[in-house]
């Protein structure tokens, strides 16, 4: 902001300049204008409207305060975006560090992907072999009759249902496939009689037993990102 205040000051006196030429008579300071000056006002003016609108910009982009259009985000924030979601327990001095910036400005970029809802929380992931839950299965469901009704009353069964973590409706054959983690064989046998077989709008499941998890990641893909990869 100092930087349009000075500018101003500086067109201002070239304005005054330009009204005319000064000369002195008789102790009186006298003013005498053309139309040459009067067009130069116009230019001066025109040039210190540019200015002042590029440097309002300019200082709200440095700031990120006050805009928070997805446009706005650069390689810098791709890269606050890999450490956060590789390790949630970084502090912002550590992910300052390793971008290049001071903790102030980085923890605006933070804040402004936060309310653009990019970064929409931190989680803990807990090891499930660990703590006894083991045993996960991906199940295919098809629906009775799968209207608008039917597929709503579903989603909203499955919401109550914490050995399911995921639900996700499909094309092809089935209308879901859901995740389930449970205990054991028997819990998952438990589950399925008692409450994926025991609704009415439930008229087949085909289950899928994990052996192994050969991957499992919880990042996306920033790599893919046209606007990241560009900035790179």
């Amino acid at each position: 902001m100092p930087i349009i205040f000075a500018f101003v000051g500086f067109m201002s006196f070239l304005i005054w300049l330009n009204l005319g030429r000064l000369s002195l008579s008789n102790g009186a300071l006298i003013l005498s204008k053309s139309e040459a000056s009067a067009h130069r006002i116009q230019n001066l003016l025109a040039s210190l409207a540019c200015f002042v609108v590029y440097e309002e910009k300019f200082v709200r982009i440095i700031d990120g305060i006050g805009d928070n259009l997805p446009d706005l985000l650069d390689n810098v924030d791709a890269k606050i975006l890999e450490l956060v979601q590789g390790d949630a327990s970084l502090s912002v001095a550590e992910i300052a560090d390793q971008v290049g910036l001071s903790s102030s400005p980085c923890w605006r970029r933070i804040k402004r992907m936060e309310e653009q809802g990019i970064i929409q929380r931190r989680v803990t992931l807990l090891d499930r072999n660990q703590l006894g839950l083991s045993f996960e299965v991906f199940a295919t469901v098809k629906l009775a009759l799968p209207n608008r009704t039917n597929l709503q009353a579903f989603e909203d069964m499955v919401q109550a249902w914490e050995e399911v973590s995921e639900c996700m409706t499909v094309t092809g054959a089935v209308d879901y496939i859901i995740r389930i983690v449970t205990t054991d064989m028997h819990a998952y046998d438990d589950f399925l009689r008692d409450k994926l077989l025991g609704s009415a709008l439930v008229s087949d499941v085909q289950s899928r037993i994990v052996i192994r998890v050969a991957k499992r990641s919880t990042a996306l893909p920033l790599g893919l990102v046209q606007k990241y990869t560009e900035d790179a």
